[in-house]
């Protein structure tokens, strides 16, 4: 199932906000926009949530998760043999 990380949450009680962004540089994603703090994560958002979409977090390390988008997989066609 292809997949696409929308965002990365940081826990804060491991991570300040300089180290947040400097792991999503180091590892060569792009922010889109400053970093988002909630009571317990820092938030990067790496693309725009999408209004339909579905999303999944998955626990990357302690410390880190990640927000990913899960597209729907495309249907196999219906296989014509020859005679």
């Amino acid at each position: 199932m292809p997949t696409d990380v929308q965002a990365v949450l940081f826990n804060k009680r491991y991570y300040t906000t300089e180290k947040s962004l400097a792991w999503i540089h180091k590892k060569g994603y792009k922010p889109l926009k400053k970093i988002h703090t909630t009571d317990q994560y820092h938030r990067v958002r790496l693309k725009q949530p999408k209004k339909d979409a579905k999303y999944r977090t998955k626990e990357i390390t302690k410390s880190i998760k990640f927000i990913i988008e899960v597209k729907p997989r495309k249907k196999k066609e219906d296989k014509v043999y020859a005679s």
